[in-house]
């Protein structure tokens, strides 16, 4: 369903955010009392607000003698205020942001005793912050490039070492933002088959013409882990992580948190460490930082990710039962009973309450292909376990979840599709009890599964 902008907005919206855009819109707009009645209107039906799909369902709620198109040219204005809302709240969190700007409006005011101070002052934050942050490192050059060529100077009248300073400090940024580039266009080429190598070639070309640094080094460990699943990067960042050598607010912070926890778990699967304590501390430490949400809610994928490592480490069902219920609201999701219902399969699955598996894995209203993919597997595996008693039903299911994967191969990752494949070509041959050598499944999903399979043949 299509929503005027303003609306779709606050349904993203958390309650925290509802109330600070209530306090700047009434600062803006005291006194206009047909827009106001409009914006209350539109915030106090939070709860059910995706219900309003045009301005003339507001119209006709809460006004007798205006015009639809007025009622449009509100909402208009309303989405206007809140994108400046969203630019102050955004500079809040980016001092340093507001600071160069502050500092660029005073010099092009010609206020040049108060764009000293203020450069000095943000001189001085920037130094005080020793954690990498590769956008606070851009204000920082930005900022000696005032000083040293756009402050009404002469660059021969500095010294040399500073006017290395700022070529060095260019050298790494530039580095370190190629480096992140590489990584993910090789990522993108083993994902979706794009072909990026011209680019990639261009990249290492002009990255060998630059010395290395501690931030190109861990930026170079994070190419290592994503593109050759290297275990000794993955450790290194997840001691880097630890340390607090990166700012925790920052854009480099999110990939690499990111990618560390994506990746542990994938080489989990494709059996190349069994460090479990790895993968709970990584999971934990995402957690603390937020990474997994957006706009305050929890991606589905993310959650079901959650439920996996609740039940997988607990093997608690009523521990992971409590998860779900805690975390459901905060998910991303309009069908809402479908992820439940996914939720706890995957929680049966972990903690073998197999037969029970059936009441949550029938269903087909989910919100993501993700999901389906997800339910179709756990489902395999619940009829797998009870193929001595149905063995059609297994081989019927077998075969419809290898069509559902070539039908829709274009819609996974290699990983994915991969991961699928090898775990029905695992049950195929353990069905038929052949000899069956797990290392020649990798990857593999529900590695763990399949590891007990086998220890249950012996």
């Amino acid at each position: 369903m299509i929503h005027p902008k303003f609306v779709d907005l606050v349904i993203h919206l958390d309650d925290k955010d509802v109330a600070l855009l209530k306090q700047y819109v009434q600062s803006r707009m005291a006194g206009q009392s047909s827009l106001m009645k409009t914006f209350m209107y539109v915030i106090n039906k939070k709860s059910d607000v995706s219900l309003i799909n045009s301005a003339s369902v507001i119209n006709k709620a809460i006004f007798t003698h205006v015009k639809d198109k007025v009622v449009s040219n509100h909402l208009s204005t309303l989405f206007q205020l809140a994108e400046e809302w969203m630019i102050q709240e955004q500079l809040k969190s980016e001092k340093f942001t507001a600071e160069n700007l502050l500092l660029k409006w005073q010099k092009k005011k010609g206020l040049l005793y108060l764009s000293e101070q203020t450069a000095r002052t943000l001189e001085k934050n920037l130094i005080a912050q020793k954690e990498y942050d590769l956008e606070k490192m851009q204000v920082y050059l930005n900022l000696l490039n005032y000083h040293l060529i756009q402050n009404d100077n002469k660059i021969k009248d500095h010294p040399q070492d500073s006017i290395k300073q700022l070529l060095k400090g260019y050298h790494e940024s530039v580095k370190a933002q190629y480096l992140i580039f590489k990584t993910e266009l090789e990522n993108l080429m083993s994902i979706h088959h794009g072909d990026f190598s011209s680019d990639v070639d261009m990249i290492e070309q002009i990255s060998a013409l630059i010395p290395e640094t501690e931030l190109t080094q861990i930026i170079a460990q994070l190419h290592r882990l994503v593109i050759h699943d290297e275990m000794g990067a993955l450790y290194h960042l997840k001691d880097v992580l630890i340390a607090h050598h990166i700012d925790d607010k920052s854009q480099l912070h999110y990939i690499i948190t990111s990618y560390c926890y994506q990746r542990v778990m994938r080489l989990w699967s494709k059996g190349k460490h069994n460090d479990l304590a790895l993968a709970n501390e990584l999971f934990n430490y995402a957690i603390s930082y937020n990474i997994f949400t957006k706009n305050g809610k929890i991606p589905s994928a993310a959650f079901h990710t959650f439920v996996t490592q609740s039940a997988f480490y607990s093997k608690d069902y009523e521990q992971t039962e409590h998860f779900i219920q805690t975390w459901i609201n905060k998910v991303d999701t309009t069908k809402k009973e479908a992820t439940i219902a996914l939720a706890r399969a995957q929680n049966c699955l972990y903690t073998e309450r197999y037969e029970e598996i059936f009441q949550y894995t029938w269903r087909s209203d989910f919100d993501t292909f993700n999901q389906k993919n997800l339910a179709q597997g756990i489902h395999l595996i619940a009829t797998f376990m009870f193929r001595e008693k149905e063995k059609e039903v297994f081989e019927n299911t077998l075969n419809l979840s290898l069509l559902f994967l070539k039908r829709n191969k274009l819609k996974m990752s290699n990983h994915i599709y991969e991961s699928y494949k090898n775990l029905c070509g695992f049950m195929n041959l353990v069905h038929k009890n052949k000899q069956v050598a797990l290392d020649t499944f990798k990857p593999i999903i529900y590695r763990s599964w399949c590891e007990k399979v086998l220890k249950d043949r012996l």
